[in-house]
């Protein structure tokens, strides 16, 4: 095999904006120092060769006559993805050999089928001097997959860093600190596929859409003031409003049981806040707030089972070489 492309995408978390960036609100999302790293190679025998640490499986081969929809789901996306970005390449070999190493589990949603989608689009460009951005064809490809995605993942991933993203766009942040909220995992994830229509359906009927965004609106505001220069009084309302629409989702299908427990803990959304990252359910926790006041919420999480994942802002968005 001959290596012809190696893509590096770092995963997301969004920060404020679930639910409402569906319907063109605007989302606070970054990327963070986990990666997933997608190589491309010529192949040495005929059909789609893909090797993944995302499954148990040794190396898993599609060939020409073989449908995609064949293999099993969580297999599916990323054969998906390689006949896409064949079709958009034309000068590409249908035999081919791809390496998808990811240091974080689907589990956490840090963003793991973005990250796919864009390595993927952008390996085939990249390796055949497609100088045209991958980002339209891998968001594309996600909505053809994904009924309910707005893009904000893949827009984040190539960025780096923070960003506040809408329509397709991206504003770049400089934040005053990098540790002003801490991540925990431990929970079985969330099946964006399943539960994004779910809650999605649910807020239209009760009629809480609008009111969910209005406060997502807030925090980004609020949020990016805080993170370009902290105020105590910008922190308060900022866990107020946080608070409030962590009472919208607690009774949705994307509540998350060790929300509601830390909602009880004293202290809760005054001295620190904490909501799940993205569609909800037992996706990654975020606990906000300065380091010494977040400690009660830390604390009560590591007794739940959830464990801190060492993580930090990756100020650069995908690379390839």
């Amino acid at each position: 095999m001959n290596p012809l492309c190696q893509v590096t995408i770092p995963g997301k978390i969004m920060l404020a904006g679930e639910y409402s960036v569906l319907t063109g609100g605007r989302a606070l999302a970054c990327a963070v120092n986990r990666y997933m790293r997608v190589t491309l190679s010529s192949a040495d025998a005929p059909g789609i060769h893909i090797q993944s640490d995302l499954w148990k499986d040794d190396t898993v081969t599609l060939l020409a006559d073989q449908n995609p929809n064949s293999l099993p789901s969580y297999m599916q996306p990323a054969f998906l993805s390689v006949r896409r970005a064949q079709e958009l390449v034309p000068m590409a070999a249908k035999d081919c050999h791809l390496t998808i190493q990811c240091d974080y589990p689907s589990s956490y949603g840090l963003g793991s089928s973005s990250a796919l989608y864009l390595g993927i689009i952008t390996a085939f460009f990249r390796a055949h001097d497609i100088q045209e951005s991958p980002l339209k064809a891998a968001r594309d490809l996600q909505q053809s997959s994904q009924n309910f995605a707005s893009g904000y993942d893949i827009w984040t991933q190539q960025t780096g860093g923070i960003v506040v993203y809408s329509h397709d766009q991206v504003q770049s942040l400089t934040p005053d600190c990098d540790s002003y909220f801490s991540v925990f995992v431990g929970g079985e994830g969330a099946s964006t596929a399943q539960i994004v229509p779910t809650t999605y359906d649910w807020l239209l009927k009760q009629d809480k859409l609008q009111e969910l965004s209005r406060y997502n609106e807030l925090l980004i505001s609020l949020g990016t003031t805080l993170m370009a220069k902290y105020d105590e009084d910008i922190e308060l309302e900022f866990f107020t409003v946080m608070r409030k629409q962590q009472t919208i989702l607690a009774s949705s299908p994307a509540a998350n049981r060790f929300i509601l427990e830390l909602m009880e803990l004293p202290g809760a959304f005054v001295n620190w806040a904490t909501k799940t990252t993205g569609a909800g359910g037992e996706d990654a926790i975020l606990v906000f707030g300065r380091a010494p006041r977040r400690l009660p919420a830390e604390s009560k999480l590591e007794e739940l089972g959830w464990r801190r994942l060492s993580v930090s802002i990756a100020t650069t968005g995908a690379l390839s070489s």
